[in-house]
């Protein structure tokens, strides 16, 4: 948000503009689908649900149902939901 009231000044439609900015913002997270190979019907969801609620639990199994198969023992898997949250 704090991008978006930067961008505010006086012939800023504040409502129209600000959902135009979360829309661009949710477009830039669908994309990233593609980039970290995630599972594209459950991150949707997850980003709909994250939209929705204000915020993404990254305790939960979510962020691990919409990784893609990767194996727990070589490594990295960490790393990788970290680079997801």
């Amino acid at each position: 948000m704090e991008a978006f009231i930067e961008q505010v000044n006086v012939s800023t439609k504040v409502n129209e503009d600000r959902r135009k900015f979360i829309l661009e913002l949710k477009e830039e997270d669908i994309r990233a689908i593609k980039e970290e190979k995630l599972k594209p019907k459950e991150t949707r969801h997850l980003i709909e649900k994250a939209f929705r609620d204000g915020t993404i639990k990254t305790t939960s199994t979510a962020i691990d149902k919409i990784m893609p198969p990767m194996s727990r023992l070589s490594g990295g898997r960490a790393e990788k939901k970290q680079g997801i949250i």
